[in-house]
């Protein structure tokens, strides 16, 4: 693993894998942008860390929907670090349960928003930084829906995370051969906030919680998987992924008679 002190930009990194991801990086003495949407989150997220990683830490909050802010957070990022070896689009917001007309107009929006424009925008900004220095990785986080897997009652999440796919490879193939590497990350189902908020509303508890059981894992886990691997790639248009064809086929078959936990592991 090269041994050089990165300096990595993290939407949404405020809390969940996103804040498991920059923690790791601080473990292994980077520095890292932690990216909250509001000021009150990037303050906790930053305060929380400063007080293992002093130094280490810059936060800046900012509505990746927004391109201007999304280009303050590269301008502050660069003017404090020098120069941005990494940034990975994670911020990422779900939808409620439910069926594609009962989605009012307005929670539309802003799935579209942060999930789409979220992702373009940060690659946008990360991309003229990192041509202009002559190097850099960007990672685009995908979720369910991403490898064309039909959800009912996730339509507009599945369709923002199909196209962050279609989109970053697009991006790698574009900058191919610039000295910036493009890549994707799948952390799978990693029990966060927003997962438990998921359990919560589901009509069927017991049945999602079984699929939880089996499939779920603790951002502990996920997040030293990716950020080992995100250090050590070298490969333009990577997929690094944790949850894999295999390992989800061997965790069903093992089920009935290795029994796992993660909620009790958080």
């Amino acid at each position: 693993m090269n041994n050089h002190v990165k300096n990595i930009v993290i939407t949404g990194s405020s809390r969940g894998i996103g804040f498991g991801l920059a923690t790791y990086f601080l473990e292994q003495g980077m520095n890292v942008v932690v990216v909250g949407s509001t000021e009150e989150s990037t303050a906790r997220a930053v305060d929380k860390l400063e007080k293992r990683f002093n130094g280490q830490v810059f936060g800046v909050a900012c509505h990746v929907a927004d391109y201007e802010q999304v280009k303050r957070l590269g301008r502050m990022a660069k003017e404090h670090l020098g120069t941005i070896d990494i940034w990975i689009n994670n911020a990422g917001v779900t939808q409620p349960a439910v069926k594609l007309h009962e989605l009012s107009n307005k929670a539309v929006k802003h799935i579209i928003d942060v999930n789409v424009y979220g992702v373009i925008n940060g690659s946008k900004v990360a991309v003229e930084l990192m041509l202009h220095q002559g190097y850099g990785s960007i990672y685009n986080m995908e979720g369910l829906g991403s490898d064309g897997r039909v959800v009912v009652n996730y339509g507009y999440y599945g369709t923002t995370k199909r196209m962050v796919r279609y989109f970053t490879k697009v991006l790698a193939k574009e900058q191919e051969g610039t000295g910036l590497l493009i890549g994707r990350l799948s952390p799978g189902m990693v029990i966060t906030d927003l997962l438990l908020n998921d359990i919560e509303k589901s009509s069927n508890k017991e049945k999602t919680m079984k699929i939880f059981r089996i499939l779920a894992d603790s951002v502990q886990d996920v997040a030293p998987y990716l950020g080992k691997r995100i250090l050590k790639n070298r490969k333009n248009g990577s997929y690094i992924a944790w949850l894999t064809t295999p390992k989800i086929f061997y965790r069903f078959i093992t089920a009935g008679f290795i029994k796992r936990d993660p909620f009790e592991e958080k």
